[in-house]
């Protein structure tokens, strides 16, 4: 190599002559057996191995000095990795699977809004806590998915009610009471046949308690005493009711000469009453009438009182409206029933001719008793 022959470089010997601008740098440090930066990274690139390892540390390399080309496959692991060194532009698209992330990695600020969607969510992820208040309205409740275990005590009053959703079967035995009733709400039509009993009315209302009707109800031709009629009066009754019984019918007494006809009132099995008297022989029909009161007096003991009326005796051509005079018509009593009334009681009623039952009848068309 030619020697620096500028001025500057006139003294190779000089001190300073590499920090001369003028000096021509290579030739004085291939003079002194020093080689320049440049030639040295030349040497390095050309001999592999000719740095130990080891020797090139962080201070060593210069910024970016590292390209990808000098990155080894599968070098980089998480030690290589400073806090949060990775960012959104360094991770490729679909790149993160579930394998990639640690339990509890994603928080809440790494979810966008509306990412959430049904398919993210596992069964039962959302619970109570979960709901915003007045967040649920009625679009998002199905069909028949609110149960009585879903119902808190108390919560349906009368707002939720729709008109009408009320029905019988919906109402617990006994829970309408007279403070739910409004005014005049119970009519006829809201009453079952027989629901009123006798306990429901107050003691000024007349019960009617049996009626019979027929055409006839009971028709008799005997000479033996024959029941026709039977009722029973509830253990108690007596002490608070007067049993009243009314009947009517026809009679006819054709067996050829006048006999007696006797009729018998029994109250529990005894005797109570006994109408007796003669009919004379007619082959046409007559009315009967009887009317009868049955009262308390004291405990074990009934007063009974009534009447008898039977009509002379009628053509065949007579008709219903017309007036008949009065073949008997007495009126009858007995205080001196002494049945104990604390039990059930049966009133009975029976007829008979006394000797012959030829062309002798005895038509019941109605018997009614009531409690006064």
């Amino acid at each position: 190599m030619a020697p620096d022959r500028s001025k500057a470089g006139g003294n190779r010997n000089r001190s300073d002559v590499l920090l001369d601008p003028r000096a021509n740098r290579r030739v004085h440090l291939l003079h002194h057996g020093i080689s320049s930066t440049q030639n040295v990274v030349d040497q390095i690139g050309k001999t592999p191995g000719l740095i130990p390892d080891g020797t090139i540390v962080t201070a060593k390399l210069a910024d970016e000095a590292v390209t990808a080309d000098k990155i080894a496959n599968n070098t980089i692991t998480e030690a290589q990795l400073a806090d949060t060194a990775i960012t959104g532009g360094k991770i490729a698209n679909t790149t993160i699977t579930a394998t990639q992330l640690a339990s509890d990695a994603v928080t809440t600020a790494k979810i966008n809004a509306g990412a959430v969607t049904t398919t993210e969510l596992g069964a039962d992820a959302v619970d109570g806590t979960k709901i915003a208040d007045d967040a649920i309205g009625s679009e998002h409740i199905a069909d028949d998915a609110v149960g009585s275990a879903q119902i808190a005590d108390g919560a349906v009053d009368a707002a939720r009610l729709a008109a009408g959703a009320v029905s019988t079967a919906k109402l617990q035995e006994g829970a309408v009471v007279a403070g739910v009733l409004a005014s005049s709400a119970v009519t006829t039509a809201s009453i079952a046949d027989d629901a009123v009993t006798e306990a429901k009315l107050a003691d000024t209302v007349v019960v009617r308690a049996d009626r019979q009707v027929g055409d006839p109800y009971a028709s008799l031709q005997t000479t033996s005493l024959t029941q026709y009629y039977s009722f029973t009066i509830p253990g108690g009754t007596l002490a608070t009711r007067t049993v009243r019984v009314h009947a009517h019918g026809t009679m006819k007494q054709n067996s050829g000469s006048s006999q007696n006809f006797r009729h018998v009132v029994r109250l529990g099995g005894v005797d109570i009453h006994e109408a007796s008297g003669s009919i004379a022989n007619d082959a046409d029909q007559i009315v009967w009438i009887m009317r009868m009161d049955l009262s308390f007096r004291a405990a074990g003991a009934q007063f009974l009182s009534g009447e008898w009326r039977v009509s002379s005796a009628s053509t065949s051509a007579d008709g219903i409206s017309n007036i008949f005079g009065m073949h008997r018509d007495g009126t009858w009593g007995n205080n001196a029933v002494a049945q104990t009334d604390s039990g059930d009681l049966a009133l009975t009623f029976h007829q008979r001719w006394d000797t012959s039952r030829t062309n002798s009848e005895y038509k019941v068309y109605a018997i009614n008793v009531e409690y006064v």
